[in-house]
Formats: C-alpha cells, sequence, structure tokens
C-alpha cells in the first residue's frame, strides 16, 4: 500500500520500495500502530475521536516509538500533529487550532462529520511539522528525508508536509500580498479531502475518473485532462498543473476557501497572484461560475465546513 503525502502544494506517493508505504495496523487499544507492534502516544486512537483538543504541546517521552523523530505532538480529533525539535509551541498551536476549526466548524466540542474524522484517524492521517525546507530537485525536506523510510512512521499512511510559517492572523496570500503567512489554512483542508471525504465518499471525492469531484473540476478545466493540455480553453477557471490526482486536493481546497470568503474578499492582492491557477476571485464569482462544486460544498451530506477559521477554537 502506499503512502500519499501533500508536500507543499504537491501531492506525492510513495510506494513501499520508495519511501516506506505500509499496510495501517491497528493496535488492540484501537489506535494505529508501529511495525513492532507498539503504538506511540501521538497517535490518535478510537477512543479519542470525539474528545475535545487540548492546545498545549505535549513533549514525545523517552521510550517512545517517536521519540528521537519528533519532539512534540497535538492530538485533534482524528489527526495527529508531530513537530520536530525547533518548530515554535505557539506555531503548532495555531496549526491543531485550524485544524480544529475546520473539522468542528460549527465549535460545539464534537466533530462535524464523524465518519470523516473515523477515516483520518484509520489511516493515520498526520501533519509533519518542520523546520527546514527541500530545496528543488531535492527528495524533500532533510527532516522528512531522515524519518520517511523509518518504521516507526509506518502508521502514518495520508500526511501532509508544512513548515515555519502558520501564524495566527496570517493570510493564504501571506508574504505575496504584504500579509502575514499562514500555510494551514490551507493545507488542513487538503488532508481532509484527500485522507478524509475521498476515503468515505469515493464516487463523490475519490480522485477518479467520473467522481462528482471530478466532473466539476472538468468543467472548471475546460475538459476531462488526465495529462495537462499544453494551453488550458479561454472557458477554464482553474488552470493549474498538478499531476492528475493533485489536482483534485488543489482543486477542493480553491473552491473551499472562496467560498469562505477567504480568498479574494480577503486579499484583493490574492487574485492576480494566483490567476495563473485559479481565476474566481471572491465567493459572489465562485457561486456564479462553479456552480457543481459549490453545490458539493453546500451538500447536507458532508457537513463541510460553512464559516472560515480565525484561529480561536471555543
Amino acid at each position: 500500500m502506499g503512502r500519499t503525502f501533500i508536500l507543499g502544494s504537491v501531492v506525492c506517493v510513495l510506494c513501499s520500495g520508495c519511501g516506506g508505504g505500509s499496510s495501517n495496523p491497528i493496535s488492540p487499544s484501537g489506535g494505529p500502530s508501529s511495525s513492532a507492534g507498539t503504538t506511540s502516544v501521538a497517535a490518535v486512537t478510537a477512543l479519542e475521536l470525539t474528545q475535545a483538543p487540548v492546545f498545549t504541546p505535549k513533549e514525545i517521552p523517552p521510550g517512545d516509538p517517536l521519540y528521537g523523530l519528533f519532539n512534540k505532538y497535538i492530538k485533534v480529533f482524528g489527526i495527529g500533529l508531530l513537530a520536530v525539535n525547533g518548530y515554535p509551541d505557539q506555531m503548532l498551536t495555531h496549526v491543531a487550532t485550524i485544524t480544529a476549526e475546520y473539522l468542528d466548524n460549527n465549535e460545539d466540542g464534537s466533530p462535524d462529520n464523524l465518519a470523516v474524522n473515523s477515516a483520518l484517524q484509520r489511516t493515520g492521517a498526520s501533519f509533519l511539522l518542520l523546520t527546514t525546507e527541500g530545496t528543488q530537485g531535492s527528495d524533500g525536506p532533510p527532516e522528512w528525508v531522515a524519518i520517511r523510510d523509518r518504521s516507526e512512521v509506518n502508521y502514518i499512511t495520508e500526511l501532509t508536509v508544512m513548515y515555519r510559517d502558520a501564524n495566527k492572523g496570517g493570510t493564504i496570500c501571506g508574504a505575496d500580498c504584504g500579509e502575514l503567512n499562514d500555510t494551514a489554512l490551507e493545507h488542513v483542508p487538503e488532508l481532509i479531502q484527500k485522507a478524509g471525504y475521498g476515503q468515505v465518499y469515493p464516487s463523490d471525492f475519490a480522485p477518479t475518473p467520473g467522481t462528482t469531484l471530478a466532473l466539476a473540476m472538468d468543467d472548471a478545466r475546460g475538459g476531462d485532462f488526465r495529462e495537462n493540455p499544453t494551453t488550458y480553453p479561454a472557458s477554464a477557471w482553474y488552470t493549474a498543473w498538478y499531476p492528475y490526482e493533485g489536482h483534485f486536493i488543489e482543486y477542493f481546497y480553491w473552491g473551499l476557501v472562496t467560498n469562505l470568503r477567504m480568498f479574494g474578499d480577503r486579499s484583493p492582492r490574492v487574485c492576480a497572484e494566483y490567476y495563473d491557477e485559479w481565476k474566481l476571485c471572491t465567493q459572489a464569482e465562485f457561486r456564479a461560475t462553479d456552480k457543481k462544486l459549490y453545490a458539493m460544498l453546500t451538500d447536507s451530506r458532508f457537513n463541510l465546513p460553512k464559516v472560515a477559521p480565525n484561529g480561536v477554537y471555543r
């Protein structure tokens, strides 16, 4: 079984021969376990799925399978957040807070979609919070390269690698718009879509041709392109250049944040910065143009977020 992870805005799939993909064993306690059969305190158990998160980082103790690989952790419903030594506590807490706001958007103390939350736990869905970024053409950040083949992280089959820039009060556009950057606003919904909604509602959200999301994306891209076209049709409003599977994650993300007024409604300069990839700047433009994705985002079956995160939970 392969491991899928999001590195920045690139989706990668690691096979067992190129990155340590594995099955996802469940320990007797209901939580993911490492290949050695021991469970890290940082792994989310089935019993913790609906427990209200605690946003104070906890240290990974000596003797734990992840000790030495990561320094601190927080659990937020079905997702684990693992930070290496040197990652700021305040940013770890902020990413956890944004995660809680997306998963429990009405902030009543329980996840909005328990089936999706359970899928996140089953896949070991995790954020790996690093201090260094990989260079172009490399295998990834040095901190990730050093641990990706370790059996201790085999229980994590869906993950997102993030860096320092997760600032409370930040925006999606960040420095490009002269604003504070907050990568959590982007990467949290991407992981939730891939490891949660894509698992629970495969005919709607799975990254395969013919799903509801695929059909909406075909309209947005101006055609059913399994390989990126040389030039996108003039009618297209989503014109990115990712591998086919990666398009699903990014397209979902663009639609969600635009509908939540986190794009041009909040940062007017962002429209020009990302026009080469996403042309619907405001919530009004999105709702008038991308009616298929808007219908998915507001379908009561899925209970997707309706309010933009603000960095404060409950």
